[in-house]
């Protein structure tokens, strides 16, 4: 579930108010496979959050469900919306993107979120800090950064 952690950081950390959900155990297989195979978890699992400020987000999260690959994760709002990267179902990556009005025109950008990393790596001080949890813990022990809280 760590695209939920990753939604839930690009909001703020906002104050969950109510969550709902449902789990689904429902694919359609001859009994006898069932039995064998010792399949007996849900596939398919269904909740909806709401935050403090009006923020909701649905989640989906499926391994075995009659459907191609879901978009992956993303946000909209009134001035804009991302939508994160994403494994696809025939293989491949769907890119990081961008999505806003601009003078009454819409924009779709594609981000290269590897060459922004590489930039940002050349320009700034301690980035290489940011590789990892073990590399930011020891550059915190270093003291060349503070520690990130992990809560």
């Amino acid at each position: 579930m760590y695209h939920i952690a990753q939604i839930l950081y690009l909001l703020g950390n906002p104050e969950v108010e109510r969550v709902t959900g449902k789990p689904y155990q429902e694919t359609n297989m001859l009994q006898e496979r069932r039995e064998t195979s010792g399949f007996d978890v849900e596939e398919l699992g269904t909740g909806f959050v709401r935050f403090a400020g009006g923020l909701t987000l649905d989640i989906i999260e499926a391994w075995a469900v009659h459907m191609g690959d879901y978009e992956g994760s993303s946000i909209a709002g009134s001035k804009g919306g991302v939508r994160l990267p994403s494994e696809q179902a025939g293989g491949g990556t769907r890119p990081f993107t961008f999505h806003n009005t601009v003078c009454d025109m819409d924009m779709d950008s594609t981000l290269d979120l590897d060459m922004m990393d590489l930039r940002w790596h050349r320009i700034r001080d301690n980035e290489d800090a940011y590789d990892s949890s073990q590399a930011h813990w020891i550059a915190a022990l270093q003291g060349r950064v503070p520690l990130l809280p992990n809560g």
